[in-house]
């Protein structure tokens, strides 16, 4: 055992089972309650339920309790000493810090379905496994969490979720689970809709909206990582996490410190005005900073570089007490750079077969063993490769038969490595990016483009500026929104009068308001519906606005760079807009989608046509920006020049040669 194992191994012993058993009797007396109560005897009797629940509950507690970070890679860490709790605010630019939702909160919430959409390295596993631990203890419900990687295709998805109850020994009785589920007695957490399988997501997503259909009081909770498909459940609440604060982070490096004994967090939080704003927004990056500022008592300039500087950290052995190293001795006989290769082999043929961890040790050596014979890297045995993944290189762990990145982005990292270093890598990221496969390599794009930005330009940017230009960027402002959701989403328009097509909502506290009827947004089949208020010749009407994405591969960062932000163009929703005229550009009662004459008839000033487009441009299902984004001709000009003059320069060079 290493000096910072050693040292750490005592700080983190906790309490045995007993204490826990003991802290879940309340729950357990409240499920044969519960059970007395609504006549369960039929079927099997409050003490017996209790018992099964009982044994069922100790070993979710088991499975929560503890956590694993790459900053301790060798270490189980209690998640109430190591975790730093994440507030939620509702998928809108609207919402203040204010606004901030707790994880208690959705402890105690009624049962409405709950979306949580964020991207990588906020911690929604983590977070999952806590709010089933403040479950455990604060609920009467049951938790059931349920990683959809690990979805069994031949099952529907109340079947899979039937298995978490089972034990090798004994299998939880289907009838009394169903009868379980539809007194509502169950809070289900989903974990990680988008590492599903990608071919099975829309089966997934249509069973999950039935789900939360006939769930009945069943609370369910569900995370994803932003995506084109993610789950429709009915009157759900879609949540993301608010950015982390300064707070958060300085608390998490004092977590870190009360592990290991060491000063290295409050060392880092004197210098952390230097910092990076961008490298304490998750609390994945917090860690990284923790574990390389320890080894190098350096910061990096650029995300990439942290996972970079684990590797190197990592391979040679150093802790974050001794700085001279102690370097494991490596099964596989591979060097540094060998050992690299066949690991960004194993990573980019992961990413391939849609793999994000392997569940068996013989799925495991039939990866690596394919990967050495793409990297020409090949180790004294692939089970000896794997073992120095587990133990002299800890960048995986076992999680009982499977085996797994301790976090998705390190998989994607040296994915991203493995397109950057081949000797194609040009046409290999074309080949990528125009495939079905291009979703699932998002992050993968976003490291591409940190360590080698004209890469990504040349196969990515490049081609959305392309189709951009002709899109025709303006200086008007509602011109360019009209043209900017031409771009991006297909889209129909249409008027409808209140009275007839709504549905009435109570919204707490305040009188109850109408909305679009489901139906007519059904009638729009396309996957987002927003409208404004208003009258038309003084009867009140609905403008509304269907609309799903074009450019589902249209990254992020592509976007950010052929489009510039405008904050202050969307203020509060108004309920009094005047649509008198506009039932001579958009037909009364139907969805029409715009010809190039309605098109141009929109682009006359009217307030409620403004504000509807610059609603659909602020929509989060877009991206993570908030804000109006729309096409810049300026800056989509400027990088095409940038791309020419580097093609120019490159033949140039050629012709020198």
């Amino acid at each position: 055992m290493s000096s910072i194992d050693q040292k750490i191994v005592g700080e983190v012993l906790k309490p045995g089972m007993e204490i826990i058993n003991a802290a879940l009797l309340p729950t357990i007396e409240k499920v044969r309650r519960w059970a007395v109560e609504k006549e369960l005897k039929g079927k099997l009797d409050g003490d017996a339920l209790s018992l099964i629940i009982e044994r069922y509950l100790i070993k979710l507690s088991e499975r929560v309790r503890e956590i694993t970070s790459i900053t301790f890679p060798q270490l189980k860490l209690d998640i109430h000493d190591a975790y730093e709790p994440l507030y939620m605010v509702r998928g809108t630019h609207f919402d203040t810090s204010k606004d901030l939702i707790t994880a208690d909160e959705l402890v105690s919430s009624p049962s409405r379905p709950i979306v949580i959409v964020d991207g990588a390295g906020m911690g929604k596993s983590t977070f999952s496994k806590f709010v089933v631990a403040r479950l455990l203890f604060k609920s009467d419900r049951i938790p059931i969490l349920f990683d959809l990687r690990k979805l069994d295709t031949k099952l529907d998805i109340i079947d899979n979720v039937a298995t978490e109850l089972d034990f090798p020994d004994e299998k939880f009785d289907r009838k009394l689970f169903y009868r379980l589920l539809k007194l509502g007695k169950f809070y289900v957490i989903l974990d990680g809709f988008d590492e599903a399988p990608i071919d099975y997501q829309h089966l997934l997503a249509n069973q999950l909206h039935e789900m939360s259909v006939k769930g009945g009081q069943n609370a369910i909770l569900v995370t994803t990582r932003p995506q084109e498909i993610t789950p429709d459940l009915i009157n759900a609440t879609s949540l993301r996490f608010a950015p982390f604060t300064l707070e958060q982070a300085l608390s998490l490096l004092s977590r870190y410190d009360k592990i290991s004994g060491l000063d290295v967090g409050k060392k880092l939080s004197k210098e952390i005005s230097s910092v990076p704003s961008k490298f304490i927004e998750s609390p994945l990056l917090v860690s990284l900073l923790y574990r390389t500022y320890g080894v190098n008592n350096s910061i990096a300039d650029k995300i990439s570089t942290f996972y970079d500087e684990i590797y190197h950290a990592l391979y040679k052995g150093h802790d974050l007490i001794n700085k001279n190293g102690y370097a494991r001795q490596k099964k596989s006989d591979l060097g540094f750079e060998d050992f690299r290769k066949l690991l960004r082999a194993l990573c980019h043929y992961m990413m391939l077969r849609m793999k994000t961890s392997f569940k068996s040790l013989s799925e495991a050596d039939s990866f690596i063993g394919n990967a050495a014979k793409i990297s020409l890297a090949y180790p004294s045995s692939t089970s000896n490769f794997l073992d120095d993944l587990l133990v002299a290189v800890p960048l995986m762990q076992r999680d009982g038969t499977e085996y797994k990145f301790f976090h998705k982005t390190l998989l994607e990292y040296f994915a991203a490595e493995y397109i950057i270093f081949n000797e194609c890598s040009l046409s290999l990221l074309g080949k990528i990016f125009e495939s079905p496969l291009a979703p699932s390599f998002v992050k993968v794009f976003e490291f591409l483009n940190d360590m080698n930005p004209v890469l990504f330009e040349s196969v990515i940017t490049q081609k959305f500026a392309l189709e951009a230009k002709k899109a025709r960027p303006n200086e008007n402002k509602q011109v360019n929104a009209i043209n900017t959701c031409r771009f991006i989403y297909n889209f129909k328009i249409g008027l409808w009068a209140v009275e007839g097509n709504s549905e009435s909502i109570e919204r707490e506290g305040e009188a109850n308001y109408d909305i679009l009827g489901g139906g007519i947004h059904e009638e729009g089949r396309l996957n987002t519906t927003l409208w404004k208020n208003g009258t038309l010749n003084g009867v009140r009407f609905f403008l509304a606005f269907a609309f799903s994405n074009k450019h589902e591969k249209l990254h992020r960062l592509a976007w950010e760079a052929i489009s510039s932000e405008y904050p202050d163009l969307l203020g509060p929703s108004r309920n009094d807009h005047i649509f008198d005229g506009l039932e001579k550009i958009i037909p009364i009662g139907k969805w029409v989608s715009p010809t190039s004459k309605i098109i141009k008839d929109l682009y006359s000033e009217n307030v409620a046509i403004n504000e509807l487009f610059m609603s659909a441009l602020d929509d989060e299902s877009f991206g993570e920006i908030s804000g109006v984004r729309m096409l810049d001709g300026e800056k989509i000009d400027v990088f095409l020049d940038k791309i020419k003059s580097r093609s120019s320069l490159d033949i140039e060079m050629k012709d020198f040669l």
